[in-house]
């Protein structure tokens, strides 16, 4: 019977702006906002967990997320960009499992792709990690230390 360890990332559009902007060199906002142009109005696809308390939620114009929260960090959003970088952390995941894939895109409310899974075969891999729950908290541990969040199943 083949194991699976299921990664949600639920946050990884936003995780992966922050860490885009640490590697340049900027200090990244608590309060990102990933837009994308829609009939000439920029759009909020994504945003951080700390903009969505606030009260900004995806499909809002920036125009209004801006006077929800006037210093809202917001960066051009790349749906393909984000899921050649979700195929490359898969990739850096290979280090526990022979095989890491990512889950198929889903749609969300607003007909936007969202790219936010991967799966891990763990088929015979106890000898090595010991539990799935040791493995789990491995896997953890390595995206915490890449600042994504994560939920693991």
């Amino acid at each position: 019977m083949r194991r699976f360890l299921s990664l949600y990332l639920p946050n990884w559009s936003i995780d992966l702006a922050t860490y885009q902007r640490k590697v340049a060199g900027n200090e990244p906002s608590s309060v990102t906002a990933l837009v994308k142009s829609v009939a000439q109005q920029l759009i909020i696809e994504r945003i951080s967990p700390a903009g969505y308390r606030a009260g900004i939620r995806e499909g809002m114009s920036l125009t209004l997320a801006r006077a929800i929260m006037p210093m809202l960090s917001v960066v051009s959003y790349n749906e393909t960009a984000d899921r050649a970088a979700l195929h490359q952390l898969a990739v850096k995941l290979l280090v526990f499992s022979p095989f890491a894939g990512v889950e198929p895109e889903r749609l969300d409310r607003g007909a936007s792709k969202i790219f936010d899974g991967i799966l891990l075969d763990i088929t015979g891999t106890e000898r090595i990690h010991g539990s799935k729950q040791a493995l789990a908290r491995r896997v953890h541990a390595m995206l915490a230390q890449l600042g994504v969040a994560s939920r693991i199943g």
